[in-house]
């Protein structure tokens, strides 16, 4: 969930009197997020030479079926997730729920997610495209007369210093399963049984790899990505990947630290290259970007 989603939601609890956590994970595809990346492997293709048997076909390595993954991660158009995302330190913060996200032709993405910090549990809605960020909570809705909040990326990212457009604009940051070119440069990838994942027979493959390993393997399209969360994880990412017979994966959890903050998610897959329904919401329940806020954003009153 590292490039994929961004987490935004845990700043617009106005009942918290602290900042929050520079630990606290963008997972562009949680956006960030990130959704949250690019290929990275030669795809390795399954077709047998003629005479060749399924019985005499040499056994998969744990290091080829990881490989295999990342590749056939890159050819998805579209797909429907179940996260969950975990961050223990100086801030306690879990996020739930599910999202939506087309790849393909354009990036598209939307998100129901549930943040929970200091016991309150704070409902976020969340569209993205190209262009905008909408977002529906609560306390904006009060602030703003209306349900949804447009947020223009172009905008955001001279707020905050940083650009916001790239990650959505490129499918290869949309892609939630680009964390597992990542597991590609595991020394100590095994597998370790096989487990139903909504209905769907995998194999468990785990291991562990450093940001430095995952910096210097991957290519450079996803370093460009990926790196300025990587450079923030210290020591040993700790993996799991379930990957079904056709090379997809289904569900894949990680645990890093993060400048002192323990950081653990899970994506499930629930639906891969199904067609999925992510349009703006009607411009009448809309509020433009209110200056006032992005102002307070800037000044490190947290509304973002």
């Amino acid at each position: 969930v590292r490039a994929s989603v961004y987490v935004m939601a845990a700043p617009l609890d106005h009942s918290r009197s602290e900042k929050a956590s520079p630990g606290h994970r963008k997972l562009p595809w949680l956006p960030a997020a990130a959704g949250v990346c690019a290929a990275t492997v030669t795809l390795i293709t399954g077709c047998a030479a003629g005479g060749t048997t399924a019985s005499s076909a040499k056994p998969m390595t744990p290091r080829q079926a990881v490989n295999l993954a990342a590749a056939q991660s890159q050819r998805i158009s579209s797909m429907s997730t179940q996260i969950t995302v975990n961050v223990a330190g100086a801030a306690n913060v879990t996020t739930t729920g599910s999202m939506q996200i087309q790849l393909k032709p354009t990036v598209l993405m939307s998100a129901a997610l549930n943040v929970r910090i200091n016991g309150k549990t704070i409902p976020l809605d969340e569209i993205v495209n190209s262009k905008a960020i909408y977002l529906k909570v609560a306390a904006l809705s009060q602030m703003i007369g209306k349900p949804w909040l447009k947020l223009s990326l172009a905008q955001l990212s001279g707020k905050l210093g940083v650009d916001l457009g790239q990650p959505v604009q490129s499918a290869q940051d949309g892609n939630p399963l680009n964390q597992t070119s990542l597991f590609t440069v595991a020394k100590n990838v095994r597998a370790t049984g096989t487990q139903v994942i909504d209905s769907v027979q995998t194999t468990r493959y785990a291991g562990s790899y450093t940001a430095a390993a995952a910096l210097a393997g991957v290519a450079p399209s996803l370093r460009k990505a990926m790196g300025p969360e990587l450079k923030n994880v210290n020591g040993d990412v700790r993996f799991a990947v379930w990957i079904d017979a056709q090379h997809q994966v289904r569900q894949l959890t990680e645990v890093e630290n993060v400048n002192g903050e323990t950081v653990s998610f899970t994506i499930n897959i629930t639906a891969i290259n199904q067609p999925v329904n992510i349009s703006a919401p009607p411009s009448s329940q809309v509020a433009g970007n209110p200056q006032s806020l992005l102002n307070h954003s800037g000044s490190g009153g947290g509304v973002l």
